[in-house]
């Protein structure tokens, strides 16, 4: 099995045998894609006419190569993908060009404002708080797919209107094109667990302390983008009404956001933390939306950032300070914590304690904690549970779970969500090596159980002009 760069490299230099004679000098070079949150992303670009390329992300391509998809098949795959974007240059030109044909595809979406200044100086935009509303096209395909992409200054002038007029149009359509959804946790993840094939036992293990959260995903039909939806103050009105008092909302990632009534079971400096530490370990850095808390006032009707007490701050401002001690990256203390709640290495202690004991009865072999690192991100404290035989290690990130027991989850329903996700990436892997029988497989199979990401297939292609 190629390791990424080799894989990529090979992307390059073989896509055009996989492409029909006509196309045989076509240019293909490497890329740097500015994404999201200034994220730069490679790319690997495939020029056909002067001013439009098809962009494919080989680090996204490489998933299912790692899952045990052929090089071959993955390739054949993408020279379809790129034969089937192919559409003449004046006409793609032509089709951007009619506001009389977009304007009914406009929604809104939204960004980190702050990380997002350089892009923010081309695109029609409302800052609102930390974030900046943006307005985006949603096309569909025939093959039921679909794609966006960010309006522009210069395609909006090109339309002839104002930024209002943008505005006003990409409101009036989200509930016609992109309709919201909102679900509860607990839906969400029997969701997850039926398209996974998990045993009943295992479902009920994995909601259970969901139940308990109250969370609520909020997003739009196709779950992509849809984080816009936050400042619908119409659908916050009603959401509060529903559940009966001011919300918490926790801005997930661009594509959705998590609802919660406040209530006294959490704090808005814990609930703040959570946010933090996610960000920081479980989701993607060009999808990360904000490190705020935002609450909607059920009374007065407005979403703004949650006022979150800060103890020292409030002390050095009393002693007449004009500064205040900030947080050592380095140190080893642990943040004072609400009485009944682990210190996250007393956590991890309980964790590698107790867990064999909500493992399979037969399982042998060995169970650590260690720091490992994915990508950019920083490093994760990861539950690594090594069994004897086949060489399958599931990796669990512990941080998200922590997150739970500082939310009160009780800590029987932690250990048996960790061990039910255990047996699922298990079984996955086992049944792969079986249906496929040879070696090359099964250590495909290892890249599976041990991959950070969890996603599904994606061939990363976007169109650039």
């Amino acid at each position: 099995m190629m390791n990424y760069n080799e894989f990529a490299e090979a992307v390059k230099n073989q896509i055009k045998d996989y492409l029909p004679p006509e196309y045989k000098d076509v240019e293909v070079q490497n890329v740097k894609a500015k994404k999201n949150n200034d994220v730069e992303r490679e790319g690997i670009a495939i020029k056909y006419s002067a001013k439009i390329s098809a962009v494919f992300y080989p680090q996204e391509l490489y998933i299912p190569y790692q899952k045990g998809e052929s090089f071959e098949y993955i390739m054949k795959k993408m020279a379809i993908a790129f034969l089937d974007s192919m559409v003449p240059e004046d006409q793609v030109l032509d089709i951007y060009s009619q506001y009389g044909v977009m304007k009914e595809k406009l929604f809104v979406g939204v960004c980190n404002a702050g990380k997002n200044v350089d892009m923010l100086q081309n695109v029609p935009h409302e800052i609102r708080e930390d974030l900046a509303l943006i307005y985006k096209v949603y096309l569909e395909f025939d093959d039921g797919s679909g794609g966006t992409f960010t309006v522009h200054n210069e395609l909006m002038e090109s339309w002839g209107i104002s930024e209002t007029e943008l505005q006003d149009q990409a409101w009036n359509n989200m509930h016609k094109i992109l309709p919201y959804s909102l679900k509860t946790m607990e839906d969400v993840l029997r969701e997850y667990a039926v398209v996974n094939e998990m045993e009943d036992e295992e479902i009920e293990a994995l909601i259970k302390g969901a139940k308990e959260t109250g969370l609520y995903v909020l997003t739009n039909k196709v779950e992509k983008f849809g984080a816009g939806y936050m400042f619908d103050n119409d659908l916050l009105e009603q959401i509060s009404q529903k559940l009966g008092g001011d919300l918490m909302v926790i801005p997930s990632s661009l594509h959705e956001v998590l609802l919660k009534k406040v209530d006294k079971d959490i704090t808005f400096e814990t609930m703040k933390s959570i946010i933090e530490d996610v960000n920081k370990t479980g989701v993607i850095p060009e999808e990360i939306l904000s490190d705020k808390l935002y609450v909607y006032d059920f009374v007065e009707k407005k979403l703004a950032i949650a006022k979150v007490e800060d103890p020292v701050k409030e002390q050095c401002v009393e002693q007449g300070l004009d500064m205040w001690p900030e947080e050592d990256p380095e140190s080893e203390q642990e943040p004072q914590l609400a009485e009944g709640l682990m210190t996250f290495r007393e956590f991890k202690n309980t964790v590698l304690k107790e867990i064999r004991n909500y493992l399979p009865k037969d399982f042998e072999g060995q169970i650590s904690i260690e720091a490992v690192k994915r990508y950019d991100l920083p490093p994760n404290d990861e539950l690594i549970i090594r069994q004897n035989g086949p060489k399958f290690e599931p990796h669990i990130d512990l941080r998200p779970y922590y997150d739970f027991h500082k939310a009160r989850v009780g800590m029987e329903d932690i250990l048996r969500n960790i061990a039910s996700v255990y047996r699922t990436e298990i079984a996955q892997a086992q049944e792969y090596v079986q249906r496929a029988g040879n070696e090359e497989c099964a250590e495909a199979a290892d890249e599976m159980v041990e991959s950070p990401e969890n996603e599904g297939q994606n061939l990363g292609m976007e169109q650039s002009m």
